[in-house]
């Protein structure tokens, strides 16, 4: 997707195309960039876990969010190599209490270790995190 922005000398720029994944439909919606070089993000949601704690109602935010983003340098840039983003909320406020940025590398760690454990936990096993 392509898109026009307006920046404060009032010539339209139109960005580069998204990363195919990027859902973004507006990529300045809270804010117009102030020059052609103002950078932006791309973005696409993946995941979303909102889990509901016994007693509690309902959980106001989401306590685990993964997403990925890549970065434009500027408006014509070409964007960045992809990052993941995991975010962890414990539902106390707006926005997450934690998030990190994992290259595609890392991520693939996190996940595989995750599975692992949780197939131990299943079981009822040990298992051995390298």
């Amino acid at each position: 997707m392509q898109e026009s922005v307006y920046v404060d000398s009032l010539d339209a720029v139109v960005t580069l195309a998204c990363p195919s994944w990027c859902t973004r439909t507006e990529h300045f919606p809270d804010w117009p960039p102030k020059t052609a070089d103002d950078s932006f993000r791309h973005h696409w949601l993946n995941f979303e876990l909102t889990p509901d704690e016994p007693g509690s109602g309902e959980c106001t935010a989401s306590a685990v969010a993964v997403a990925i983003w890549a970065r434009s340098e500027n408006v014509r840039a070409e964007a960045e190599p992809a990052w993941v983003e995991l975010n962890l909320s414990a539902g106390s406020g707006k926005g997450p209490d934690l998030w990190i940025d994992l290259t595609p590398a890392q991520a693939r760690e996190v996940g595989m270790t995750l599975v692992n454990v949780a197939r131990a936990a299943e079981a009822g096993t040990t298992v051995a995190l390298s």
